[in-house]
């Protein structure tokens, strides 16, 4: 939901230039208020839904990660005496620490962002047409 108000203005926009494109005396100036008007509405919309979005997306980041990190304590946990005595501390604990903070940052941020150009871009794709040279 959240990705579809995200690109939902570029098609109002699309819209709108499709409008302005019209000789100046076809141009609709009501259709150009009402398509104003539900841009506005949209991005507020987008705004509220945007909040539970990510807040729901970076919740469920977090947990993914919080999953693996005791995962892999507990997989540290099995090992031999023997591998850490082989093993520098610092590689151990910059695998559990810094890591794990870059799946986390890709799974909160990235993914997230790339979904949505991958959605945005579909939908300029579907509203293009051979009047705007696109």
């Amino acid at each position: 939901m959240h990705l579809m108000l995200r690109g939902a203005p570029a098609g109002i926009l699309f819209l709108v230039v499709l409008e302005l494109l019209r000789p100046r005396e076809a141009v609709d100036v009501a259709r150009l208020a009402v398509l104003s008007a539900l841009m506005a509405v949209v991005m507020v919309a987008d705004l509220f839904v945007a909040v539970r979005a990510h807040v729901r997306g970076y919740i469920s980041a977090y947990s993914l990660a919080t999953a693996a990190r005791l995962r892999l304590g507990d997989h540290l946990r099995r090992l031999s005496l023997g591998f850490f005595k082989k093993r520098d501390p610092g590689d151990i604990s910059a695998l559990l620490l810094q890591d794990m903070a870059k799946v986390e940052s890709i799974f909160g941020h990235f993914f997230l962002d790339a979904m949505a150009c991958l959605v945005l871009s579909a939908m300029m794709c579907a509203f293009s047409s051979p009047r705007t040279g696109a």
